[in-house]
């Protein structure tokens, strides 16, 4: 078998392993969506997307692609820029991330994507440019500010839909795949640093000795090297299939019912409600959702966009319809 073609400082070219790498971040995304999916169509609970452990777990994978997207940046373009194919690339993925935006507009307008993971790589590309050409400290000082600014600079004033997209308002905005700017930036320029130090070292040189030499590892690779292609399908493939399972097998009653409650409970309880108020509070919603006929499709999480607001309300009068005795 011949030996692989080790890539020279300077020329543009495929590494497997790093591919092996962002399509082994793909397979976790494919976990991490689908357990969204379920969440959604009341088969798990509906809180399991909310826990910290589940947070962690996404911005584990958001941080490998960026991580990745930084590298793949000095690969391709340190020392020897090439301007055509930088644009080429940077321009997909803005095609792309439109397309997120648009797509998620018209099916989930309440939570579209206005800022994902594929805007935050677009405009870190950009901001990442000058540091293809600098000294590996320079990023790297960059990425350490980045990481630090959310918790240095937060003010009111960002807190303008216009400035959703730094990341430095005092609130998270409701979306999905919210990737602001900061801290992100920062972990795609720790890519660009760490590679720049590896190339002191011929670490793309020492890279490119693996190839894939089996089945699995091939169809890893084959998926790391069309990761957007994949990213862009996946998701819409996901969900249009758990929905046509809630339409053949909705998800059991009794179990969504308890799922329900149970999630209710908790959720009210973390706003520092007591525990026998917040049982009263989400019976009493779960009545008002079954007088405006809105139960089975609320514990199964399938209600209409205009009626996602209604459980909230309905929850807030049952407080204060609760609390009144004590006021008076």
């Amino acid at each position: 078998m011949p030996k692989p073609d080790v890539l020279r400082p300077g020329r543009a070219g495929r590494i497997p392993l790093i591919d092996a790498v962002r399509g082994a971040a793909l397979l976790a995304m494919f976990v991490f969506h689908l357990t969204w999916d379920l969440s959604y169509f009341g088969y798990i609970d509906s809180q399991i997307v909310f826990e910290r452990a589940f947070k962690i777990f996404g911005d584990t994978i958001g941080s490998t692609f960026l991580g990745l997207a930084g590298a793949s940046l000095v690969l391709a373009h340190a020392p020897d820029f090439r301007a055509r194919a930088y644009w080429r690339h940077v321009a997909v993925i803005v095609a792309a991330a439109a397309a997120v935006s648009l797509a998620t507009y018209v099916f989930i307008p309440e939570g579209f994507v206005f800022f994902g993971i594929l805007h935050c790589i677009a405009l870190a590309c950009l901001i990442a440019l000058p540091f293809l050409f600098l000294p590996w400290w320079a990023a790297a000082f960059v990425a350490v500010l980045a990481i630090a600014a959310p918790r240095l600079f937060v003010s009111p004033t960002f807190d303008a839909p216009m400035w959703w997209w730094t990341g430095l308002s005092t609130f998270e905005p409701r979306t999905n795949d919210y990737r602001p700017i900061l801290p992100w930036l920062g972990v795609l320029l720790c890519g660009v640093a760490l590679m720049k130090i590896g190339d002191r070292f011929a670490l793309r040189e020492f890279l490119a000795r693996w190839q894939p030499r089996n089945l699995l590892s091939r169809g890893i690779v084959f998926g790391g090297r069309h990761s957007l292609a994949i990213y862009l399908l996946h998701q819409p493939i996901f969900f249009g299939l758990v929905a046509l399972l809630a339409a053949v097998a909705p998800p059991q009653g009794a179990s969504a019912e308890a799922r329900f409650f149970a999630a209710c409970q908790r959720q009210c309880e973390r706003a520092g409600q007591a525990r026998p108020t917040c049982s009263a509070v989400c019976t009493c919603l779960a009545d008002g959702l079954r007088e405006e006929g809105l139960w089975a499709r609320a514990i199964a999480n399938r209600l209409q966009t205009e009626e996602r607001q209604r459980p909230a309300e309905i929850a807030r009068a049952c407080l204060r319809e609760r609390h009144q005795p004590d006021e008076e």
